[in-house]
């Protein structure tokens, strides 16, 4: 504990800035087209968190004036009755809303929250907006970042105790580390460098930059440092507001602006002779009072709201949504946090530690319930049963992360162990993703090396992003070649807005290099092919889920436009393209089928689950057998 004399002076402005930061994620989150680049407020919240507990404990940590122990304690109390209070009340509205497809997931999210290992749970799944309403507990994919920090923060100031003058030297070259790496990864996986803390520590660091700074500069003027301030503030807004969208590279150049302005901000603020009267004023300071509880509690009602309604929540209903969150957030600050806080509860650290175990066993008692359940699916009628179960049947995300992190050049894996040529690599979306085990168990019976690209872009498409770049093509080509690829397989789910100028010429470019292609249709698709939404139509009528198909006459007229681009391009190169039919094999007497055996052959509109996905075994099996042969 730091005592009166260590403890440093409040500065109220620092809650002015939590309070912009957490309305710009709140409107984000809430009406994305007021501030399409609001998601900036998360990283504001990372430099202002190294601040505040640089300057609330490192000099105390380096002299031994207060422990580790009592840091970690410290940073617990701070965090985790909150975050467990919120946990229970969520899970407890998950149970009664959820249906089980989703709810199965939810479990699995929140199985990892005591652990504050979430961020990887959620890098797993792909990136941040993927699928983002159907996910309760998204948002705290930060607050283990910020504890994974807390830990090793605690851990450097054990060496740097006995080696203060390499404190500063270090923390800039792990800044500066930090910030090549969030440069180097972005263009290869967006999500690794939003995700996971090494890429988040020069933001952290940043704050503890600032701190220093504003030690080493001390009191001054106060109309510069105002300027500053109003500067920094108005950066942060504009940035949040007008700047930035989903598809800007964050956190990477763009980042450096906000979280520049957030560190000059805080040096001024701590340096100010005076309060700056116009940012102290009462309802913005208590917003960022309660900040941390109002983050905690925004992104659960809009979620429960799209899984319960289905359906995006209206700007009224948002609004009212916003208002209960608000309301949660203060009643969790006065009631939960600030008595813990204030030790009028859990005044020991043994039982501050009683309560956090208990609350995580529980937690995670209850994530393991719902796993093993398959999401509380034994309390559903058998028959919609195999409904529920087909939306989640798909194979882990594409290339293992141990060969994505061992291999961060390559644009590849390896599906099969066999690596003798000719081989075949799999190139496409998630089309190509949710049926690639299946792909590798019949390459494995030709005893055919097969390679799944390591990015989500399809054949035609390259050059409309910097993820998925013209490079990229020709990096991923160069080392298929090297490795004895002899054909690629495009797999993807193909639309009308392909076109074919741009395929055929990235088509030229594998002919020329001396591959060729397969490109496979889109798989018979249609809005009623959901699952889960048969089986929920089942429930509401109280009759069995329908197992009707698609007729192929609909199927073909839909496809029509991209069948004839295809078509074209084998035509462009004869010999050189084949083009599968997977038509051939789903549909049956004139109707593309929904079901094997009454169970789905989908997974949602238009992705095959396992079952789906053995259908068009055959197909392949006679593919891999031609290029084997050859």
């Amino acid at each position: 504990m730091t005592n009166s004399a260590n403890k440093p002076r409040y500065i109220g402005e620092v809650d002015t800035l939590r309070a912009l930061a957490v309305l710009l994620v709140v409107l984000f989150h809430t009406y994305p087209t007021v501030a399409p680049g609001g998601y900036i407020g998360v990283d504001v919240f990372f430099v202002i968190s190294g601040f505040v507990i640089a300057r609330a404990y490192l000099p105390n940590l380096l002299a031994r004036r207060i422990s580790l122990g009592a840091f970690w304690a410290a940073r617990f109390r701070r965090l985790s009755p909150a975050l467990l209070l919120m946990l229970a009340v969520v899970t407890f509205l998950a149970l009664l809303i959820i249906q089980p497809d989703k709810l199965l997931l939810y479990g699995k999210s929140l199985l990892v929250q005591p652990f504050y290992v979430q961020n990887f749970a959620f890098w797993n799944e792909g990136d941040y907006f993927d699928y983002a309403t159907t996910k309760p507990l998204l948002h705290t994919w930060s607050l283990a970042v910020e504890e994974q920090f807390y830990l090793c923060f605690g851990l450097a100031v054990l060496f740097f105790r006995f080696a203060s003058r390499l404190l500063l030297p270090s923390l800039f070259l792990l800044a500066f580390a930090s910030l090549l790496l969030s440069f180097y990864i972005e263009p290869r996986s967006p999500k690794t460098v939003f995700f996971l803390l090494p890429t988040r520590v020069w933001q952290l660091a940043l704050g503890i930059f600032a701190f220093y700074v504003a030690k080493s500069i001390g009191r001054r003027g106060a109309v510069l440092n105002h300027m500053l301030i109003c500067g920094s503030f108005a950066t942060i807004a504009v940035c949040g507001l007008f700047f930035f969208d989903e598809t800007s590279p964050f956190p990477g150049p763009h980042a450096l602006i906000t979280c520049g302005a957030t560190a000059i901000a805080l040096i001024a603020l701590d340096t100010q002779t005076r309060s700056f009267g116009p940012l102290l004023f009462t309802p913005l300071r208590y917003v960022g009072n309660i900040s941390y509880g109002f983050y905690l509690w925004h992104w659960p009602p809009i979620s429960l709201w799209f899984l319960a309604m289905h359906e995006e929540p209206t700007a009224p209903v948002a609004t009212l949504l916003m208002i209960l969150a608000f309301g949660a957030a203060a009643l969790s600050y006065h009631y939960v946090e600030q008595p813990i806080r204030q030790r009028r509860f859990l005044a020991t650290i043994p039982a501050l530690r009683r309560f956090v175990i208990g609350g995580m066993v529980t937690s995670a008692g209850a994530a393991t319930a719902i796993i093993a359940t398959d999401g509380a699916l034994p309390l559903y009628p058998k028959e919609v049963q195999p409904f529920f179960l087909a939306a989640n049947d798909r194979g882990s995300y594409r290339c293992p992360k141990s060969f994505r992190v061992l291999n961060p050049e390559a644009e590849h894996c390896p599906l099969t162990d066999n690596r003798t040529a000719p081989g075949v690599l799999v190139l496409g979306d998630s089309h190509a993703d949710v049926i690639d085990e299946m792909l590798a168990a019949v390459a494995e019976t030709v005893e055919l090396p097969i390679y799944l690209a390591v990015r989500d872009c399809s054949l035609g498409r390259y050059g409309k992003t910097s993820y998925c770049s013209d490079h990229v093509l020709r990096k991923v080509i160069e080392q298929g070649k090297q490795i004895g690829v002899s054909t690629v397989l495009a797999i993807s789910f193909w639309n009308d807005e392909m076109e074919l100028d741009e395929l055929i010429e990235q088509t030229q470019l594998l002919i020329d290099t001396g591959l060729g292609l397969v490109i496979m249709e889109v798989v018979p698709h249609d809005h009623s092919f959901d699952p889960v939404d048969r089986a929920r139509a089942a429930l509401r009528t109280k009759t069995s889920p329908s197992l009707e198909g698609l007729p192929l006459n609909d199927y073909l007229k839909a496809t029509e436009t991209q069948r004839s681009n295809f078509a074209a391009v084998a035509e462009h190169f004869p010999g050189r393209v084949t083009v599968l039919t997977p038509s051939d094999y789903l549909c049956k007497d004139g109707l593309c089928r929904f079901h094997t055996d009454r169970i789905p052959n989908y997974t949602d509109t238009h992705h095959l689950s396992k079952t789906g996905g053995e259908v068009l075994r055959p197909m392949f099996h006679n593919l891999f057998e031609n290029i084997r042969s050859r």
